[in-house]
C-alpha cells in the first residue's frame, strides 16, 4: 500500500526588518511567536508549553519543556545556513516515530523596506 504524499502548505510573511534579522526572530527567539498553547505537546494536556527552542545549528534539536519541565524533543534541524534557510524534520507526535514530517524557513529578500 503506498502513502499519498499532500500538497506543500506555503506560507509568505512580510516582515520590516533586515533578513538577518527576521532570521534570527524565527529561529532564536522561536518562543516569541510560537503559539504554545496550541502547537505543543504540553497543548495535549491544555496546557501551556514553557518555550520552544530550536538549537541553531546542523543536527540541532528541536524541543519543548513542558509545562511540568520536562524536555521533549520532537524535531531536529537538517539544514542551517544562517540568515538564508532552515530545513527541519518534525515528528507529528513524540509518540508516532514513523510518522515525519519537513517544514522549510527561507528568507528572500523583496525590496528595500527603508531600514539602515
Amino acid at each position: 500500500m503506498t502513502e499519498s504524499v499532500p500538497e506543500p502548505v506555503i506560507k509568505t510573511i512580510e516582515v520590516a526588518c533586515n533578513t538577518a534579522d527576521a532570521f534570527d526572530v524565527f529561529v532564536v527567539h522561536t518562543s516569541s511567536w510560537w503559539p504554545l498553547s496550541k502547537h505543543a505537546v504540553s497543548a495535549g494536556a491544555g496546557k501551556t508549553a514553557l518555550s520552544v527552542t530550536i538549537e541553531p545549528k546542523l543536527g540541532g534539536a528541536i524541543y519543548e519543556p513542558k509545562f511540568d519541565g520536562v524536555r521533549v524533543e520532537w524535531g531536529q534541524v537538517l539544514e542551517f545556513k544562517p540568515g538564508k534557510r532552515l530545513l527541519v524534520g518534525i515528528r507529528a507526535h513524540p509518540r508516532i516515530q514513523r510518522r515525519k514530517c519537513l517544514w522549510s524557513f527561507a528568507i528572500c529578500l523583496t525590496g528595500d523596506v527603508g531600514w539602515s
